[in-house]
């Protein structure tokens, strides 16, 4: 009943993901274009591929007649429809182009392009022939210099299918190749790199990180202040957006809406500001790369942006591999914490799909699933199979992480993400260059990967694993390595998270979920985690049936993260937690509650309330010891110490609420101020809380908390970590009492 589930099917996952990415990658060094097989460089010459084939071209007329003044016109004919062709004027005797095509052109040429002036192309990417010159001419003006008035010549290529051609010319020469410019209308080839676009696209990174340092001085924090608030109010959201229950209305309004509309109204003004400046970046590059590729085909396109937005779609590969690793320089340079750095990755990877979507939803709109859907060489170069292949990939990748989809199953999330790297090996076989974007963000996640893997080796002793009420499993975790780091942190060691793998609830050595440290005990080198079951099928719900069976082998990655708020410049500091929520709450009181280290972590630090919201009155055993220190500091319990409370010029507010059926079976009303006393299930936590510690049934009215605790003038802040709808609540009290705001995420 232990076994991890389904080994085999993240061996299958790693296995397949790792040989479509070598053959995507093969693909990309084998991949030369078709076209380019028939104009090399400036070579135009016909393809000897297998699988495109020559056809008679006996049936083919090319007459070029004067019209005078320099001035030809040419008439081709051809006894078979074609779907594209390339036009070149050259000199027999020299074989050098010559002259320029001058219009108008026949309507169906819509995206006709001229090539260096002395060449016509015009060829669409599907299997639709759309030129029939069996009993009409093709006619066509051009014009010479003098010098050549006597001799000129028009060399014609026809493209009959993808995989068919045939060539012809007026001089009757028995020729195959002519020099020809390369002419994007026709090869298909990718246009030159745009630094300017390039710039402007990893500008916005550039710019973040900059900023990110600027805003870590002193003399600029009521800006980082500032940029920190809400900037939409979370009030805006509906409810039923947070709800966290499997298969509900907000769960498929989350997964429909990509989570858009609810990370946008509870982003704060730094974030949002973040998002505009990227995208409007983003929006500068699609415009740039457009113009410089329609500059390269010298005649608009409407190929340019399917074109364009694979260029830029090349450049947020790579943005999006650069920002999710853990031991990340940015990090450090910006003072924004992994747990909370992951948004920007999560939001580039959404911008990531939308370039997808549109880059190749353009293609097929612009050629046909024929063309799409075969990877053989044709006339106009490879199929573009590698290319949807990474699509439908990144697809897949997207779905499986997003919120919804990552509460519902972790491992789908772990298992859909592996594939991404062959996503990232078919991308290289769809556009060869792509490797170039690729290879720095590569090289940092795989040092990244480095610096975790060297963590792997610590000794992770179980000195006590229980199970608690509410199935909750308790771990007391002897890893010097890990208590040292967050001792060290101080203060801001509070909402510190491990990564944590359980041998006997998952195999994969990836199978890594994040648990914050609610507290450590120094002098023995251990440290406590609380992790609460999601259910019997799921990762936590094997640890908590490993830990009844006393067997755990562990291993432990981190520490990571910090608060977004400085806690030692506040005096006020109102800790909201639900259920298990609790944790960074405990390591933060554990702190408060020790004199030496609430002097030299919380300096300014005079009152500190907890508001706590359980289920069962039970589940307030999880903490019981520290709840029971924390209200000899508190003025509305009745207690014999409030002489050392006065010394020690620190208040603790405890208000514990119960939200489940009350004692007679009945749910809590909202607001009921009926004290109870607490029965702890063990014994000493009993013995040290007393009846003195007491609860509120009901859900805690936040606005009300913290309306009363009054003087607006000192520095407040609002730390919540809970269910969504909490988060949400006390996100909206704070907005309406001025209070600064930080909430935990449990979104990695």
């Amino acid at each position: 009943p232990l076994q991890a589930p389904m080994p085999s099917v993240w061996r299958a996952t790693l296995l397949a993901s790792a040989v479509l990415a070598a053959a995507g990658l093969a693909a990309a060094y084998d991949n030369e274009p078709g076209v380019c097989s028939l104009c090399p460089g400036d070579q135009c010459v016909a393809p000897s591929h297998p699988g495109i084939s020559r056809r008679d071209s006996s049936g083919i007329t090319v007459n070029v007649t004067s019209s005078g003044a320099g001035k030809f016109n040419v008439a081709l004919r051809a006894n078979f429809v074609f779907k594209g062709f390339l036009l070149r004027i050259y000199d027999p005797a020299s074989m050098k182009p010559v002259g320029q095509f001058i219009g108008p052109f026949p309507q169906n040429m819509g995206n006709a392009e001229i090539c260096g002036s002395d060449s016509l192309s015009t060829l669409g990417h599907n299997n639709v022939a759309t030129f029939d010159y069996r009993s009409t001419d093709l006619a066509l003006t051009f014009s010479v210099p003098s010098a050549y008035a006597g001799r000129v010549a028009v060399f014609a290529l026809l493209v009959e299918m993808l995989t068919s051609y045939a060539v012809a010319n007026s001089a009757g020469q028995a020729i195959t190749s002519i020099a020809v410019p390369s002419c994007p209308g026709i090869t298909d080839v990718h246009p030159n790199i745009a630094p300017g676009a390039v710039v402007l696209a990893y500008g916005s990174l550039v710019l973040f990180i900059l900023v990110g340092v600027l805003l870590q001085s002193n003399a600029l924090r009521g800006i980082k202040a500032a940029l920190d608030r809400n900037g939409l109010a979370t009030s805006l959201v509906p409810p039923y957006l947070f709800s966290a229950r499997p298969f509900s209305g907000g769960f498929w309004a989350r997964l429909l809406t990509w989570d858009v509309v609810r990370a946008t109204c509870t982003a704060s003004r730094g974030e949002l500001l973040t998002y505009a400046v990227f995208i409007g970046c983003q929006l500068g590059a699609l415009g740039i790369f457009a113009k410089r590729i329609e500059e390269q085909s010298e005649k608009r396109s409407e190929y340019v942006y399917a074109r364009a937005l694979g260029r830029v779609l090349q450049i947020n590969l790579s943005i999006t591999l650069l920002l999710p690793t853990r031991h990340s320089i940015w990090n450090r340079l910006i003072g924004i914490s992994f747990e909370r750095f992951i948004k920007y990755h999560r939001m580039v990877g959404v911008f990531t799909l939308v370039l997808v979507l549109a880059h190749g939803s353009r293609w097929i709109a612009l050629t046909s699933w024929d063309y799409v859907t075969t990877n053989q060489r044709t006339c106009v170069g490879y199929g573009n199979l590698w290319g949807f292949i990474s699509g439908v990939i990144f697809l897949v990748v997207m779905v499986g992480a997003m919120e919804p989809v990552r509460r519902l199953s972790f491992e789908l999330f772990a298992y859909t993400h592996v594939l991404s790297l062959a996503g990232l090996g078919f991308a290289c076989a769809h556009a060869q260059d792509t490797i170039w974007f690729l290879i720095p963000p590569l090289v940092l996640y795989f040092l990244d990967l480095v610096l975790r893997s060297s963590e792997w080796g610590r000794t992770v002793e179980v000195v006590e694993s229980k199970v608690l009420e509410g199935n909750v499993t308790f771990l007391e975790l002897r890893c010097p390595a890990v208590v040292k780091k967050i001792q060290d942190l101080g203060g801001e060691g509070v909402g510190a998270f491990i990564m944590m793998h359980c041998r006997e609830a998952g195999l994969p050595p990836n199978d890594l979920h994040p648990f914050t440290v609610s507290g450590i005990d120094a002098s023995k080198g251990t440290l406590k985690l609380h992790v609460r079951s999601q259910g019997p099928r799921t990762w936590t719900g094997r640890v908590l049936n490993a830990c009844k069976a006393g067997s755990l082998r562990l291993r432990l990655e981190g520490p990571y993260g910090h608060l977004s708020l400085r806690l030692c410049d506040y005096h006020t500091i109102v800790a909201v937690a639900g259920g298990v929520g609790i944790t960074p709450s405990g390591r933060l009181l554990e702190l408060v509650l020790d004199e030496s280290s609430r002097s030299a972590y919380f300096p300014s630090l005079r009152r500190m309330v907890l508001v706590w919201a359980v289920q069962e009155k039970s589940h307030l055993a999880w903490f019981g010891d520290l709840l029971a220190r924390a209200q000899r500091l508190d003025p509305g319990r009745d207690v014999e110490s409030a002489g050392a409370r006065s010394a020690a010029s620190l208040e603790v507010q405890l208000k514990l609420y119960v939200t489940g059926p009350g004692p007679a079976g009945k749910p809590a009303a909202d607001g009921d101020l009926a004290f109870a006393p607490i029965q702890f299930s063990d014994a000493r936590q009993q013995a040290h809380a007393s009846d003195a510690l007491q609860t509120i049934d009901g859900m805690p009215k936040l606005v009300e908390i913290l309306q009363s605790l009054g003087d607006a003038s000192a520095s407040r802040a609002v730390l919540v970590c809970g269910p969504p709808l909490m988060m949400r609540d006390a996100a909206i009290a704070a907005e309406a009492t001025g209070f600064d705001f930080h909430r935990e995420t449990f979104e990695l």
